[in-house]
């Protein structure tokens, strides 16, 4: 199966071409230009499998939380070769898959995925590390303080994008250390 991956919930835009066991990923070095970049870097990940976009057998793309605008254009893009192609449209949570691919390297009891949205409030959910797929609570946003009202930070594991930025969750690393 040949399949083309959008991930677009959050900054930087990232493409994938899965073909034949082989895997081209092409990542946007400069934030805020997906509708700019989002084509060039499809393109670029066809070129470097040498296949053709006919060659696609589907596109999946990550359905959110995350930038309304990078979603926008990311679903739109997806929407527009699906419909092109006449393949099928694989959408995917990005909260859970981001606890599915981070479960295996966790100890703690619980994952907490992060997407910085903006002014320190986050796009977040709880999950069971033993039930990656299964949320304890519904998508939820809030500030740090409010998701650690929500949750024991002793026993969570804060996973997500660029988190140094943030010194209460890197507190949070060094005393679990």
């Amino acid at each position: 199966m040949t399949l083309l991956t959008i991930e677009c919930s959050g900054s930087p835009l990232s493409v994938a071409v899965q073909h034949e066991g082989r895997v081209a990923l092409q990542v946007q070095s400069e934030p805020n230009r997906a509708a700019e970049t989002i084509i060039s870097l499809i393109d670029a990940a066809l070129h470097e499998l040498s296949i053709e976009v006919s060659q696609l057998h589907a596109v999946a793309i990550t359905e959110g939380p995350g930038s309304f605008t990078s979603l926008r254009i990311g679903m739109s893009t997806a929407k527009g070769f699906c419909f092109a192609l006449d393949k099928p449209l694989i959408t995917i949570p990005t909260l859970p898959a981001m606890t599915e691919a981070a479960s295996p390297y966790i100890e703690t009891d619980f994952i907490v995925p992060l997407i910085h949205s903006k002014s320190g409030e986050f796009f977040f959910n709880l999950f069971a590390r033993t039930s990656p797929a299964a949320p304890l609570l519904e998508h939820s946003y809030g500030t740090l303080p409010e998701i650690f009202a929500q949750v024991d930070p002793n026993q969570t594991a804060f996973i997500g994008r660029n988190l140094s930025r943030w010194p209460e969750l890197n507190i949070l690393r060094t005393s679990a250390a």
